[in-house]
Formats: structure tokens, C-alpha cells, sequence
């Protein structure tokens, strides 16, 4: 994990103030290709839920990126 001068603070719908830790890249062993890296993820010690930019993630793997009911489709 690496940390820069300036992180980011978000606040959540219900008000709670969040701040970032560091910036580190994740890893999805659970997709196709296996092992799918996402970089520059912010990193945030007390948040209860992963939260994933949309555009970032479409940049990152210059994609496209469908909603349904039940699922995802990049």
C-alpha cells in the first residue's frame, strides 16, 4: 500500500465522514479472466462497504458496464 500527501473524504449517505488510508491494488479471483487486478484503489479502514467508482473502473479497462436485476456485465 502506498499513501500520498492528499487522500480524499467521502461522506455516506447517512452522514458518516470516511477517510482514506492509503491507495493499494485489489485482486478478484472470482472473475473471468481469474485474477483481475484493479489499481489505485482507495483504501479506507472503517468502511463497512467496498465501494467501487463506476468510472474509474471504466477507464481503468476501457469498458462498457451493464446493470440488471441480478447482475453485472462488463
Amino acid at each position: 500500500m502506498s499513501t500520498f500527501g492528499y487522500l480524499p473524504t467521502i461522506i455516506m449517505a447517512n452522514g458518516f465522514r470516511i477517510s482514506f488510508h492509503g491507495v493499494r491494488t485489489i485482486h478478484s479471483y472470482y472473475s473471468s479472466p481469474p485474477s483481475l487486478s484493479i489499481n489505485n484503489v482507495l483504501y479506507a479502514l472503517v468502511s463497512l462497504f467496498n465501494l467501487l467508482s463506476i468510472s474509474r473502473l471504466t477507464h481503468s479497462f476501457n469498458c462498457v458496464i451493464s446493470f440488471t436485476k441480478d447482475s453485472i456485465c462488463l
